[in-house]
């Protein structure tokens, strides 16, 4: 696939919150599929990290939300990746976090308002998922919903499934790139990917307690995301 129409037809979006994951999934896929599907930034059909009912970022699409403009692409496979809400929120607290400075809302004095943070992240996700079950249903567009923690242990199998639906040839598993560092994403060293894969996220026990209830009245969603 050439550069020039990999840049008109990309055939996979990835979508998701900041700290979610979404560059390590968008390499994965760039770096394990033998031809170029991928785009991310500015060409992109709308931010990765929009809501729904946000308005896409992309000029093509002035006046559309990020959720029709992707409606306007049937044919492309959105891939959405979601970490485990402990896991999120532990990185999204962080002072300085991006997410806190795009979204001023979801502070208090400049702290992190945890409900908040939770609410952001339901929204996001059961928004997109609607919308995604809605377009399925209307065009057959298919979509993924990814764990981190999961593609963080089984990458191959996590990228051989957006293969699979495209009908593309994988690199084999030997030549199989599993990055764990990738660009614009923090270092990640065996003691990091030890406890993300352990559910070790070292959040305050009141935070913790938030999230459990979080959790509980919002089940069938972390069903959906793959985290139960």
């Amino acid at each position: 696939m050439s550069e020039e129409k990999d840049a008109l037809n990309p055939l996979v979006h990835v979508l998701g919150l900041q700290r979610s994951g979404t560059n390590y999934l968008v390499e994965l896929i760039r770096q394990n599929t033998t031809e170029r599907i991928i785009l991310t930034g500015d060409r992109t059909v709308c931010w990765k990290h929009a809501l729904p009912n946000e308005q896409s970022n992309n000029a093509s699409y002035s006046g559309l939300s990020a959720g029709n403009a992707v409606n306007s692409h049937p044919e492309i496979l959105i891939c959405l990746i979601a970490k485990h809400p402990k896991h999120w929120l532990a990185s999204a607290v962080k002072p300085g976090h991006d997410l806190l400075i795009k979204r001023k809302h979801l502070t208090n004095g400049g702290s992190p308002n945890i409900l908040k943070l939770l609410e952001l992240y339901r929204e996001f996700y059961k928004g997109w998922i609607d919308l995604l079950k809605q377009r399925q249903n209307k065009t057959s567009s298919p979509f993924l919903v990814f764990s981190y923690e999961k593609t963080l242990r089984q990458p191959f199998k996590s990228t051989e499934q957006v293969s699979k639906i495209l009908s593309l040839d994988m690199k084999s598993s030997t030549d199989f790139i599993d990055p764990t560092r990738v660009p614009y994403s923090k270092p990640m060293n065996a003691e990091k990917r030890s406890n993300i894969l352990n559910g070790i996220w070292h959040l305050p026990d009141e935070h913790d307690e938030m999230v459990e209830r979080f959790m509980t009245q919002n089940r069938d969603l972390m069903g959906m995301l793959g985290h139960v």
